[in-house]
């Protein structure tokens, strides 16, 4: 199948490229060597590079939004990939027309080529995220319901990051979620994707292609950027433990994620487009486990050998969410995905790619912009 991975020079994306030649696939990448992943050399990273030398893909250096040529790129493609994105919850609040520009626009542009234009596409798989659920899913022990939970401003003033039942306001436990819960987004990030899966379902429709929208948590493995201060949580503590400097930890560190390896990713990218699945589809890409923020450096402590503790801050950054784990019964049933690679395993083969690696600690900086933006509440109650 000739697919088109969009973003295919980046974390996630390089690795679907991995897989889908490791089955035969015949693939182009386009990306934009965005600087805050790349860094500001847009040199092809070796992984790719390699590829290209040996003639096994067609790599395409431009944006998503360039309408004229997506439509270039599509006219002989099978099957779409689309992973291209402005990445980050906390930066999405002081960059809206960034993070608008490339997850809405962008998406729009490819699936008006999709809807107008003579294509071969007959699938199209669409990089969606848990941050659409908000604070997701919560059990209210007292009323023995399910409710979609909130965090009041009250209890961010005292410093009780729990969120409630909004009904009753009993603090609630976290529960899987389910595709079908109610997306409530919190940041600009979270809306983006949202509008990016449904501007794709919704166009899908009207077309003879299957369309799979996967909703992934948080990604974790080797090739994530270490030098951007608004990648993953792992990333982050990585590259502060290895500059030597304790992480900064918001809230109190007990907040959770559901953390999947980039290869299990890849791989149910892979499933969506071999999968005979037509119609418009959503589903969870996750491991169905919650780790905590400390429990993941405490991992990372253990693995790298390192004495340094996290710096517990007792501010929350406007926009985050407290839980998130996702069911994936429904990615089993219709794909046949299960994570494989459990945390505590994944996190080494991330650890050993730090060796060579190149580090900016830019996470100061982040703090700054955020500080700057009014977009962190300290426990008195006040934007700082």
């Amino acid at each position: 199948m000739k697919v088109l991975v969009t973003g295919g020079a980046g974390f996630v994306g390089s690795h679907t490229v991995d897989i889908l030649l490791q089955h035969g696939h015949e693939v182009t990448v386009l990306d934009s060597f965005e600087p805050q992943v790349h860094g500001t050399v847009s040199a092809v990273p070796p992984h790719l590079a390699h590829y290209i030398a040996h003639g096994d893909i067609q790599f395409v250096q431009g944006n998503v939004e360039n309408r004229e040529l997506l439509k270039r790129l599509l006219e002989h493609c099978e099957a779409v990939i689309h992973l291209a994105a402005a990445l980050g919850t906390a930066q999405s609040a002081h960059e809206p027309h960034m993070y608008c520009l490339a997850n809405a626009l962008g998406t729009a542009t490819l699936m008006d080529v999709l809807l107008k234009e003579k294509t071969q596409v007959r699938k199209l798989v669409v990089a969606s995220s848990a941050s659409i659920y908000g604070e997701g899913c919560g059990w209210n022990p007292v009323r023995k319901v399910k409710v979609s939970p909130v965090r009041w401003a009250v209890d961010m003033q005292q410093g009780q990051w729990e969120p409630r039942d909004p009904e009753d306001g009993t603090i609630v436990e976290p529960r899987p979620i389910t595709e079908d819960y109610p997306l409530k987004p919190t940041s600009v990030y979270a809306l983006t994707k949202y509008f990016t899966e449904q501007v794709a379902l919704l166009s899908g429709h009207k077309q003879e292609i299957g369309v799979i929208c996967l909703r992934y948590t948080n990604i974790y493995g080797p090739r994530q950027s270490l030098s951007n201060p608004y990648t993953g949580p792992l990333a982050i503590f990585c590259s502060r433990f290895k500059s030597g400097k304790p992480p900064l930890v918001f809230e109190d560190g007990k907040q959770s994620r559901d953390f999947i390896h980039v290869k299990d990713v890849a791989r149910a990218n892979l499933l969506s487009i071999e999968s005979s699945l037509m119609g418009a589809h959503v589903m969870n890409i996750g491991t169905g486990k919650a780790t905590s923020l400390l429990e993941i450096i405490a991992l990372l402590q253990e693995k790298m050998q390192v004495d340094i503790q996290p710096t517990i801050i007792q501010k929350a950054r406007i926009g985050d969410i407290r839980h998130s784990f996702l069911d994936t019964k429904r990615a089993e049933t219709l794909l046949g995905f299960k994570a494989q690679i459990p945390v505590h395993e994944g996190i080494l083969d991330t650890i050993h790619a730090l060796d060579g690696a190149y580090i900016e600690d830019k996470v100061d900086v982040a703090l700054q912009e955020l500080a700057q933006y009014h977009l962190i509440t300290d426990t008195a109650g006040e934007r700082v």
